[in-house]
């Protein structure tokens, strides 16, 4: 549940922002390689953000840390990615 929370979150704050900064038509244009590379790099960004805002909403932001978040990193870049390609892929 909390995972599906974090998802959501990721794609209001990156995806959202990402998939409508740019036409479908320059997205339809890319190779696939670059679909893959883009969508591993939103899903870590994501996840940085949600902690940044995280922290900041409880007043902790000097206390920000990434240790023990060796799990999520993966986790975030597999989704991000797969959720990346199909949505180029329902474009095209």
């Amino acid at each position: 549940m909390l995972y599906e929370i974090f998802s959501l979150a990721g794609g209001v704050l990156v995806g959202l922002p990402i998939a409508l900064a740019f036409r479908a038509r320059v997205l339809s244009r890319f190779a696939w390689p670059l679909y893959l590379l883009i969508g591993a790099t939103l899903g870590p960004l994501a996840l940085l953000l949600i902690f940044v805002v995280m922290f900041g909403l409880q007043g902790q932001l000097r206390a920000f840390s990434l240790a023990h978040t060796e799990t999520f990193w993966p986790l975030a870049i597999l989704v991000s990615t797969v959720s990346f390609v199909v949505y180029a892929v329902l474009l095209s």
